[in-house]
C-alpha cells in the first residue's frame, strides 16, 4: 500500500508538468526555439507518466493490465510522432498529427477505463463506452486537421508532384 501512495504522489508532478507544457507549447508563438523547448519537455513528461503508470499497473496488474498495453501504445505512438518531426520523413506534418492524435485518444482511453465508473456522467455508461468514446470523438478531429491545418495543406502545396 505504501509503494502504491509513493507512486502516485510521485506520478502527479509529472502529470501537471506534462499538461503545463501542452497547453504552453500550443498557447506560445511558433518560435523555433521555444516551439521546440515544449515538445522536449512535453515528450520527457509523457515519458515519466508512462513510467509510473506502469509501475502502477505492474503493483496491481490483475486490475490494470490493460492500462499498461494502452499506456505503451499511446507512448510508443508519441515517440513515432516526435520521431517523425527529427528526422524529417515524408509527409511529416500529417504523419506527426496522426500519431499525436492517437497519443492523446489513447491517453484520454485510458483514463476513462481507470476511472470512468467514479465520473459522475460516465458511470451510467457500459463499460465498453469507455474504450470506444474517446476514438470516436477523436478520429473525427483528427480527420478534420488533416484535411484543413495550415502546416499540411503548405507541405502539400510545396512538395506537390507536376
Amino acid at each position: 500500500m505504501l509503494t502504491l501512495f509513493v507512486l502516485c504522489t510521485a506520478s502527479r508532478p509529472v502529470w501537471i508538468g506534462g499538461g503545463y507544457c501542452w497547453r504552453r507549447r500550443h498557447a506560445e508563438q511558433q518560435r523555433p526555439g521555444k516551439t521546440l523547448q515544449f515538445r522536449s519537455y512535453l515528450f520527457w513528461c509523457l515519458f515519466g507518466t508512462f513510467t509510473t503508470m506502469s509501475a502502477l499497473a505492474f503493483a496491481r496488474w490483475q486490475e490494470d493490465y490493460e492500462l499498461f498495453f494502452l499506456g505503451a501504445l499511446s507512448f510508443g505512438s508519441a515517440w513515432l510522432g516526435r520521431n517523425i518531426l527529427r528526422h524529417r520523413w515524408r509527409q511529416r506534418p500529417r504523419l506527426h498529427l496522426t500519431f499525436m492524435g492517437a497519443f492523446y485518444i489513447l491517453m484520454i482511453t485510458a483514463f476513462y477505463v481507470d476511472n470512468g465508473k467514479n465520473l459522475p456522467l460516465w458511470r451510467e455508461l457500459p463499460q465498453i463506452a469507455f474504450w470506444v468514446l474517446p476514438a470516436l470523438v477523436g478520429t473525427p478531429v483528427i480527420l478534420y486537421a488533416l484535411r484543413s491545418h495550415p502546416v499540411a495543406l503548405d507541405y502539400d502545396q510545396r512538395h506537390q508532384k507536376i
